[in-house]
């Protein structure tokens, strides 16, 4: 009887504990954060701030150029999967790559200047606060907080 009420007992405490670690290992791994190759969400949540600031062309332009990118992207890890690959080829779609990345911050960044520069500086503020908040980040410097 002793054994049986043992082997229960120990049962019961082995299936306890790989709960534990499951639970555990499945707490740990939501935690993490893996950003994965090619990561596109930077360039997403800055899209996501220009639609504000963007006429359509530019929103379409800069839409183009992100597509462009991903394509670029798909043939690198294309070339990557490849048994030997070519190099010239990998340097090549790596450097059209920086170009675009290039070219669109540049879209970004003349829209940002076309409008932020031609609005009234307490407009130019709401916009800049608005844009810092959806960052996540610290106050810009000459930025003051609204007080609630």
């Amino acid at each position: 009887m002793k054994g049986k009420i043992l082997t229960i007992l120990l049962v019961i405490s082995v299936l306890l504990n790989i709960i534990g670690a499951f639970t555990l290992g499945y707490h740990i791994s939501r935690m993490r954060k893996v950003v994965p190759l090619f990561s596109t969400k930077g360039y997403a949540q800055r899209f996501m701030h220009m639609r504000n600031l963007a006429g359509e062309d530019e929103i379409e332009t800069i839409r183009a150029l992100r597509d462009s990118l991903l394509s670029e992207r798909e043939k690198l890890l294309i070339l990557f999967q490849k048994q030997t690959p070519d190099t010239v080829e990998l340097e090549n779609t790596f450097s059209r790559m920086s170009k675009l990345r290039n070219r669109i911050e540049r879209e970004c960044f003349d829209v940002m200047k076309n409008r932020l520069c031609s609005i009234p500086p307490e407009r130019r503020m709401k916009i800049l606060e608005r844009l810092e908040k959806n960052r996540g980040r610290k106050p810009l410097k000459g930025i003051e907080r609204r007080k609630k």
